[in-house]
């Protein structure tokens, strides 16, 4: 009896040892649990906090060593061959323009600078490079051409054109003109003159005779006058406006 009595107590006491080490085992697992719950929870934070407090690009910076090297130590014979104007001229049509195209620094970007935007346009209009390699030149964006070629444009347009040419608008106007023409020239009933440039070109292979001139050769034709400036694309288009002309002046 007392041999079975304390078989019992042995056995009791393992058990009581067993529960007590699965319980520690538990504590223990369930520490690890929370550490690493805590370390997922505390990492997750951390990118969090970084994502928010990394330093976001608003513009990138771009490489403009034509703009700031090349263009500024080009000789009077590069800048004509570049922008198709000596500097004279471009700096009598910076002038013309800056009134209209200067724009402000603001606290989120610098402006581009006067200078720069009309020499983008002006490359861009004498050039036959795409945007995106002007953009690449300039260091700024392919949709920044597009704006400061429009905006010099519309200012050419809209402003300076109407100072540069201007058509009669009353009959004293007209009979000035004519008086002007007769007495410089001595030339009567004449209120406007037409001449034409021949400007050599490699003509299309569709419509190539279009392009042929009388003098031999494939061109199109700047068509200048004091009134206006037109550029035509073939020589029958310059034919039909003679023409035209003609019979407008046996009218």
């Amino acid at each position: 009896m007392e041999q079975f009595t304390l078989l019992e107590s042995c056995n009791f006491v393992q058990e009581q040892i067993n529960d007590g080490i699965r319980h520690v085992i538990s504590i223990v697992r369930r520490k690890r649990y929370l550490r690493a719950r805590w370390i997922s929870l505390t990492t997750q934070i951390l990118l969090i906090l970084r994502r928010k407090l990394a330093p976001r690009t608003w513009i990138k910076i771009k490489n403009d060593a034509f703009w700031t090297s090349v263009v500024s130590g080009m000789s009077a014979k590069e800048f004509k061959d570049n922008f198709r104007f000596n500097q004279t001229t471009f700096y009598h049509i910076l002038r013309a323009v800056e009134p209209f195209l200067n724009r402000q620094d603001t606290i989120m970007r610098k402006a581009v600078l006067i200078e720069k935007r009309v020499v983008v346009a002006l490359y861009t209009l004498s050039s036959t490079a795409k945007f995106r390699t002007i953009a690449n030149l300039f260091g700024i964006d392919k949709s920044t051409v597009l704006e400061l070629l429009y905006d010099f444009v519309n200012v050419i347009n809209d402003v300076i054109l109407p100072q540069a040419i201007q058509y009669p608008t009353s009959l004293t106007e007209t009979t000035e003109m004519i008086n002007g023409f007769w007495q410089n020239w001595n030339y009567p009933q004449c209120i406007g003159v037409v001449d034409g440039c021949h400007i050599p070109i490699y003509p299309p292979s569709e419509y190539a005779s279009d392009y042929y001139n009388y003098k031999g050769w494939s061109s199109i034709i700047l068509l200048v006058s004091n009134l206006f400036i037109t550029l035509s694309f073939a020589s029958s288009e310059v034919f039909y406006l003679e023409r035209l002309l003609t019979m407008f002046s046996s009218v």
